[in-house]
């Protein structure tokens, strides 16, 4: 399907347009919340660890980082 078929029926059926816009934003909004979620659960586990932990991994993220070129 071509993008100049979807203008077509979106502007033939504007309520079409109108409720996918409606469903894009929504999705939109959840996915931000699931990430919002999932940084609190990440901050919770790191805030839980001890400094031994914490270095340990570091250091592991940190060669992981390297071996994929992400290094800084």
């Amino acid at each position: 399907m071509c993008k100049h078929m979807i203008a077509l029926y979106f502007t033939a059926e504007p309520e079409a347009a109108e409720n996918f816009l409606k469903e894009v934003e929504e999705w939109e909004a959840e996915e931000e919340e699931r990430e919002r979620q999932h940084y609190k659960k990440r901050r919770r586990y790191v805030n839980s660890l001890y400094k031994r932990e914490l270095q340990k991994q570091l250091l592991n993220a940190m060669v992981q980082l390297e071996e994929r070129g992400d290094y800084w």
